[in-house]
């Protein structure tokens, strides 16, 4: 099986990153374990079957390998796939029922498919083989304790064990960073670069305003770093009439694409499968109460395509890819950009129309985003930070807000100005979901276009709100210290300028291109990476998760910029910077609209 070239270059640095000693010291290891990114549709397990096979002539013996999965389908999938390649290699799994370690012999490797529930047990542990090299596909999973487990244990047996993790989300929820495990990054490869080269179809995505997205933020975490509570968010999205005019509107959308929806609860998508059938619309609900086989057959069922819609509650996010899904519904909020990416990754497949020959044509996916997540959470770029659980509050001022009354800053947790005496009043608790429930119309819902940045950028853009305090997408601004980017688009214009400025003598704005969103955010995008530095102030940067200082929110308070609790260093400076130019950014719109109509005329 011939590697893409994207893939030949990945396997290529993993074996080389394995040349690295592996150095422990008190505070942590190097050298063992190296982590490769791959967007959903880059062929991870091919890449992990070519690192096995290429790493027997590192090691100069065959090598005993383990492959580590957290889901059922998955140890199936990747066996299969993986002996596609290493047809000559003993195999074996170890889950469920079937428990067994494969041994190398001759001339030929071993490799033991393993479910980490099964693995992860006390006697399974106890009868762990000394492994060479243990491949950790979903490899975001790996720092959870039964993982964390199985791979100490394999460090006890064999101290020249190698780890290779592959994942498409490296970014977790929680805040865990992998370099636990994985210290060193062989190579990336983004949704953006395999869409540019082919190999991805384009996501298309839209989002309906409905009123919900506060009510949807609102909801308590079930942990901290955790998702939302879902079965709060179902008492919030799970109501008949939005269920129907979201099926209307899809209807009017999305043709006769494939689609697969993402729901709350099993009650939901039992209720959203049901409207759909009422709708004439062929669908079928997966669940995790479903016995595999049962699942299975009606995946199946979907391939054929006797169902147009597969309705599901967090069994389709990884481990299943149906290239001739060319629709994504979202009717659940998440906090997680990275489970947000691996749902968007099931419709990005390119079809090969020589294993289905009668496939439709595909050439994009639609992203219909009916609960308030693809603009809360941005954009695909990948965001790696290894050591992220390691990192402490950098040393600096406490948190500060401006007093409401005289706007001198003083400190967040206050209710009273210890300075002029003004009183807060109590804040508003957020509307409860029956309420929003009982209460909330539903509206005719009108689906927009988003931009989900498929040019990878390294710095953090954010929506600017309107003069009412809410964020319509119609501004987005982005820092690199050394200069500022900013796009917009003035209402009904239907057109995007990109202005950029640094910190020369004047810092005025300049001009930068006009356009769709797409180019002006290539061309503000461009600029920034020309003039700013990613490293310091990029995606993941820390001035992403400090406070604002005192000197930031004392000019807000003079300038009446609104700071909420929950803003940070980063924002706020995005803030004033945009407060600070509004004038003559505004002025420059105004000709530039000017001009426009000028030459239609």
């Amino acid at each position: 099986m011939n590697l893409r070239p994207y893939q030949e270059r990945a396997v290529s640095s993993v074996l080389a990153s394995f040349l690295r000693p592996i150095v422990k010291t008190d505070e942590k290891t190097t050298g063992r374990g190296t982590l490769v990114v791959a967007a959903t549709g880059a062929g991870k397990t091919i890449k992990m079957a070519h690192i096995g096979r290429r790493f027997a002539d590192y090691l100069g013996r065959p090598p005993n390998i383990l492959i580590l999965q957290h889901r059922r389908e998955l140890v199936t999938q990747n066996r299969k796939k993986f002996q596609r390649v290493n047809r000559d290699w003993a195999a074996a799994t170890y889950s469920g029922e079937e428990k067994r370690f494969a041994r190398a012999s001759g001339y030929c490797g071993a490799a033991t498919f393993a479910m980490a529930q099964s693995l992860a047990q006390p006697r399974s542990l106890a009868r762990l083989p000394a492994f060479d090299l243990i491949l950790v596909d979903e490899a975001h999973h790996a720092v959870a304790p039964q993982q964390t487990a199985i791979l100490a244990r394999a460090v006890e047996i064999n101290p020249d064990v190698r780890f290779c993790g592959v994942t498409a989300t490296p970014e977790r929820a929680d805040g865990k960073g992998l370099g636990v495990h994985f210290d060193h990054v062989a190579d990336i490869i983004t949704i953006s670069e395999l869409v540019q080269e082919g190999y991805l179809v384009t996501p298309r995505g839209l989002v309906a305003d409905i009123g919900l997205g506060d009510a949807l933020h609102n909801v308590a975490r079930r942990k901290k770093g955790g998702d939302y509570d879902m079965k709060e968010v179902a008492k919030i999205v799970d109501r008949p009439e939005l269920t129907r005019a979201i099926i209307e509107r899809w209807s009017e959308v999305a043709g006769d694409r494939q689609t697969a929806v993402f729901c709350a609860t099993v009650a939901h998508a039992q209720h959203v499968c049901a409207e759909f059938e009422a709708a004439g619309v062929r669908a079928t609900v997966i669940t995790g109460k479903d016995e595999p086989e049962d699942r299975a057959r009606r995946l199946a069922a979907y391939s054929r395509r006797e169902f147009r819609v597969v309705v599901n509650v967090g069994t389709l996010t990884e481990g299943w890819d149906d290239p001739q899904t060319s629709c994504i519904v979202l009717l659940r909020s998440t906090a997680s950009r990275s489970l947000l990416i691996q749902i968007i990754g099931r419709g990005l497949r390119i079809v090969d129309f020589e294993e289905i020959p009668d496939a439709a044509p595909k050439s994009d996916c639609l992203i219909l985003d009916f609960a308030a997540s693809l603009e809360k959470l941005g954009g695909l770029a990948t965001v790696i930070d290894l050591d992220a659980e390691r990192r402490k509050r950098e040393p600096g001022p406490p948190p500060m807000k401006p007093c409401g009354e005289c706007r001198r800053a003083i400190p967040l947790w206050a209710r009273e100005c210890p300075l002029c005496g003004y009183v807060y009043p109590e804040p508003k608790a957020p509307e409860a979901a029956d309420a929003v429930q009982a209460e909330l119309l539903v509206p005719e819902i009108v689906l927009r276009p988003i931009d989900l940045l498929l040019k990878t950028t390294l710095f953090a853009w954010i929506d600017l709100p309107d003069r009412d305090g809410k964020a319509r997408g119609r501004t987005k601004i982005a820092s690199g210290g050394k200069a500022w980017a900013l796009v917009t688009s003035p209402r009904d214009s239907g057109v995007w300028f990109a202005f950029g400025a640094t910190e020369s003598a004047s810092r005025a704005p300049q001009y930068l291109a006009t356009g769709t969103l797409d180019e002006a955010m290539s061309h503000a995008d461009a600029f920034l990476s020309r003039e700013g530095d990613a490293k310091k102030y990029g995606r993941g940067s820390f001035y992403m998760r400090q406070p604002p200082s005192a000197a930031q929110l004392e000019l807000a308070g003079k300038r009446h910029v609104r700071v909420s609790d929950r803003a940070t260093m980063y924002e706020v400076g995005c803030w004033l910077t945009a407060d600070l130019n509004r004038s003559q950014l505004a002025a420059m719109v105004r000709d530039l609209l000017a001009a426009g109509d000028e030459v239609a005329a």
